[in-house]
């Protein structure tokens, strides 16, 4: 499961969101209740990172990582992320995942660093 504060509360409530699988995190997304570059990365790898835990076969990967796309489709982070998940889903070493995407230099920026990506990675690995 994935938690994330729902941005469309802030500043005034501070709600946490249970997501469970890539289509309630395709669904945040779109609502904007997850925003900012880097947070919309993450989610979006661990949202399919959900679906192959559930339904680990190629053809679910594939169409779950075009859901979670579509959720965005102009949002560099959400791509990269996604297509890195897919490439390790596929090639059957999702593990590896998580560490190459906290590296991504687009990821984190220098004014709002995001301090989930830690702990991120070693819930994926």
């Amino acid at each position: 499961m994935l938690r994330a504060l729902d941005q469309t509360l802030l500043p005034d409530h501070e709600v946490e969101l249970e997501l469970r699988d890539g289509v309630a995190v395709v669904e945040a997304i779109r609502r904007l209740a997850i925003r900012g570059a880097p947070l919309i990365g993450v989610a979006g790898a661990y949202g399919l990172a959900l679906e192959v835990a559930a339904e680990p076969t190629a053809e679910h990967a594939r169409l779950a990582a075009e859901g979670l796309r579509s959720a965005r489709p102009t949002a560099v982070n959400l791509s990269y992320a996604v297509d890195r998940v897919l490439q390790a889903a596929l090639s059957a070493a999702p593990g590896e995942l998580a560490g190459d995407f906290v590296g991504y230099p687009g990821h984190c920026c220098s004014a709002g660093r995001f301090d989930g990506c830690p702990f991120v990675s070693q819930e994926l690995e």
